[in-house]
């Protein structure tokens, strides 16, 4: 049997670059690849796309990385959710444009 090598979520996020583009997989937390987009959170990578299902819920997955402010723009099914509960907990890390864009 072919042995694949295997990386830590830290050294998968540490090949992430700014301006990159994040596909997540998924459907929502369920299948998301929350250890390695919290790995990206304690780098200082900055300027993301995130492409997913579900992009997250606040502070969990892709809504810790908007909170964070490494997030330039999300593309999901359920990215009102995440607004929306962000905007109930009275945290805005996003911008208006990116509001309106976004709903």
């Amino acid at each position: 049997m072919k042995q694949v090598p295997q990386i830590s979520a830290t050294e998968a996020a540490s090949m992430v670059k700014d301006g990159d583009i994040i596909l997540g997989g998924g459907f929502g937390m369920t299948g998301n690849p929350v250890h390695l987009l919290h790995a990206l959170t304690a780098t200082k990578t900055k300027g993301l796309t995130f492409i997913g299902n579900n992009v997250g819920e606040p502070n969990l997955g892709g809504g810790k990385l908007l909170l964070n402010g490494q997030i330039k723009k999300m593309i999901g099914s359920f990215l009102q959710v995440i607004l929306m509960r962000l905007k109930q907990r009275k945290t805005e890390p996003w911008n208006t444009s990116f509001c309106h864009r976004a709903l």
